[in-house]
């Protein structure tokens, strides 16, 4: 099979390919309207529990669905067929790996500008949405469309900052050290918060409702 690549800042492929597989899960679907859907949550599924953060799971779900989609509409004119999905997390990467067994095509035929412009594209959507892309596929042998996303991790810089955009909670060690640098003034801003945790933040801050702290008298 040919092979096509777009990178958008994963690296090395072959040094990501290397990386050891930490755990993996592969599903296959019957190809119907609802396959995109399906494939999308059973990869987010794995990559919630896998510890990848909920803008990271956003990407994922995207390209998943749009990659799948364009597999079924494309590989299976007919509707008819199977589609299998991989995914497997390798260092700090969740690769996920889309094949169909449809008709395939001739990479080097594909319109590199419409892989450019979401608008009128899923693979061009799919692309945007991963850290990486690439396509093997031949005329009647089927598709394969490799995504690669990286996680994002929560450190603590030396000025004390940290990104918790793509964080669903904080742990009870995060929560402690992001308290005590928005009580200092020359650190309150050195935050990245998602809108999510930004109200659990302004919750701790604020502290506890005084009548949850009556109702707590009740209770002796």
């Amino acid at each position: 099979m040919r092979e096509s690549t777009i990178s958008q800042g994963c690296g090395n492929e072959a040094d990501n390919t290397a990386l050891p597989v930490q755990r993996s899960i592969e599903r296959e679907f019957a190809a119907s309207s609802e396959t995109p859907a399906c494939a999308a949550r059973a990869v987010l599924g794995f990559a919630l529990e896998s510890g990848f953060g909920p803008a990271c799971r956003a990407r994922i779900g995207g390209a998943v669905s749009e990659v799948v989609d364009n597999a079924i509409r494309r590989g299976y004119p007919t509707r008819t067929g199977t589609i299998r999905v991989h995914a497997a997390v390798a260092g700090r990467e969740i690769v996920v790996t889309i094949e169909d067994f449809g008709i395939g095509f001739d990479t080097e035929a594909m319109d590199d500008d419409l892989l450019a412009r979401p608008l009128y594209s899923g693979l061009a959507r799919a692309s945007a949405l991963a850290d990486g892309l690439a396509i093997d596929s031949e005329p009647g042998l089927g598709t394969r469309v490799v995504l690669h996303f990286e996680a994002a991790c929560a450190v603590f810089d030396e000025d004390g900052s940290i990104d918790l955009s793509d964080h669903d909670y904080l742990s009870p060690d995060l929560a402690r050290r992001v308290l005590h640098t928005l009580r200092r003034q020359e650190t309150s801003t050195i935050h990245q918060l998602s809108p999510a945790l930004a109200v659990v933040v302004g919750r701790l801050l604020a502290g506890p409702k005084p009548r949850a702290l009556v109702e707590r008298a009740l209770w002796r």
